[in-house]
């Protein structure tokens, strides 16, 4: 049976890096205002407003938010892989 998460909307002030990764859940990030940077396995993605990411599970990554006052906001949900 499919599993999920119900969807979370974060609200994001100035996030510095910090190594995350979820061992039995693909994680979903839709960008709904601001920008960033996401390190996803060593690759460094530019993201904005609109940009959809996908992050299979057991995957290391990093979300760090531009230096503006705005806050950055994305909607996410989880779906277990095990």
């Amino acid at each position: 049976p499919l599993k999920a998460e119900l969807s979370s909307v974060f609200f994001i002030q100035h996030m510095s890096p910090k190594s995350l990764s979820n061992p039995t859940m693909d994680e979903y990030f839709f960008v709904y205002k601001s920008s960033g940077t996401y390190v996803v396995d060593k690759e460094q993605l530019h993201i904005q407003r609109g940009d959809f990411i996908w992050i299979p599970a057991n995957t290391p990554h990093d979300l760090s938010t531009n230096d503006s006052d705005e806050t950055f906001k994305i909607v996410y949900f989880g779906i277990a892989t095990k």
